[in-house]
């Protein structure tokens, strides 16, 4: 096993805010998946906004098909993406987006041209947030795990406050090998520990740099503001 552990800065995000936030953004979503209500995505089976409605993107590679739908129960949703040279399976749940408490994502990607195509197989990606630990400092709050044929990875984020108004937030990485590969793959990371650690702080850095610059700007758009962001960002989905 390897383990790498780093601690970027953040500026904070308010509790609040960011549960407007996100019952503001199902809303917006809503109303782009509205029957009739947007011409980025269609409608192309099921009722809109009831569980088995299915959409496609018109202009992208994106296929949604929802699960369920509820501002005040769970939000879930089956996401496809493809192009030429991969895939992307999605299920994502939202519990309660009124009021978010719990994110659950299941990611299955996987390599469908090129070299290595056939070597790399399909990477697995399993994320779980648990927003009630997270505001109260609890641990572990947020984790996610990679698995491959190769090897299998995990990641959990702890946040505590710290001066300033941000937050110390910590990402812990352990690599394991799997099964009769383990061998092959300790000796693999034998020799690549130093450019994993130096991807893992170089990475997180970025995201802290373009977080704490990009953010207090957003807390200060008003609702209206925020709205047209969104529905921005929706928008672009469609590729």
């Amino acid at each position: 096993m390897a383990r790498f552990r780093h601690t970027a800065q953040l500026v904070a995000v308010p509790q609040r805010w960011f549960e407007d936030f996100v019952d503001l953004a199902h809303e917006v979503v809503g109303e782009h998946l509205g029957e009739g209500a947007d011409t980025h995505f269609r409608l192309v089976g099921g009722t809109a906004l009831q569980p088995g409605a299915r959409y496609e993107a018109v202009d992208g590679p994106l296929d949604v098909e929802l699960l369920s739908w509820g501002r005040d129960t769970d939000t879930a949703a089956r996401l496809h993406i493809a192009d030429k040279d991969s895939e992307l399976e999605a299920t994502v749940r939202f519990s309660t987006p009124a009021a978010l408490r719990t994110v659950h994502a299941d990611v299955d990607f996987w390599i469908t041209a090129g070299r290595w195509a056939k070597s790399l197989g399909t990477a697995r990606i399993e994320v779980r947030a648990d927003l009630a630990r997270w505001w109260s400092g609890a641990k572990p709050s947020l984790s996610a795990q990679l698995g491959h044929r190769l090897f299998w990875a995990s990641f959990d984020v702890t946040r505590k406050p710290v001066a300033g108004g941000r937050w110390a937030v910590t990402v812990t990485c352990r690599v394991y090998g799997r099964t009769a590969l383990r061998p092959f793959t300790a000796l693999m990371l034998l020799g690549t520990r130093g450019r994993i650690r130096a991807g893992l702080v170089e990475g997180l850095d970025q995201f802290a740099a373009d977080w704490n610059a990009r953010l207090p700007e957003l807390l200060e758009k008003n609702r209206d503001e925020l709205r047209e962001l969104i529905s921005t960002e929706v928008s672009d989905l469609q590729g």
